[in-house]
């Protein structure tokens, strides 16, 4: 995990050939589902755990490829959209940030503003036993 310019705030995943399904990491409701951002996600979406722990960020996905909508309720492992390249992005891939607690704002400040700092989406994905 690094920042850029205090922007860049989570990992960039891809999968092989053509973009991957992603998939919600926990049983989340849908805070934010859209095809556009602030100009840099692109086709994304926000949400947070069932449990109130966790807010995750998922960017950049296909134009059209969103499976869920803002107030839905998923379970972990279900299907939200594909991988892509919109918003402002070099290449396919999908962008993750994890946050503690609750933040509905679809574009909370890292490490401003009340905000919490990031949690590091790999170690967290590793801790529940997902293969990464």
């Amino acid at each position: 995990m690094r920042g850029l310019d205090g922007m860049h705030w989570g990992v960039d995943l891809s999968t092989p050939g053509f973009g991957g399904n992603v998939l919600a990491a926990t049983d989340m409701v849908i805070d934010f589902a859209g095809e556009r951002g602030n100009g840099t996600a692109g086709t994304h979406i926000k949400g947070h755990s069932v449990d109130n722990v966790y807010t995750f960020s998922y960017f950049h996905m296909v134009y059209g490829s969103l499976k869920v909508r803002t107030g839905d309720t998923v379970t972990a492992g279900t299907p939200i959209g594909i991988e892509g390249a919109t918003g402002n992005v070099y290449g396919r891939h999908l962008h993750f940030e994890v946050y503690e607690g609750v933040w509905n704002d679809p574009w909370p400040p890292p490490y401003g503003n009340g905000a919490p700092p990031p949690i590091d989406p790999i170690a967290l994905l590793r801790s529940k036993g997902v293969n990464i």
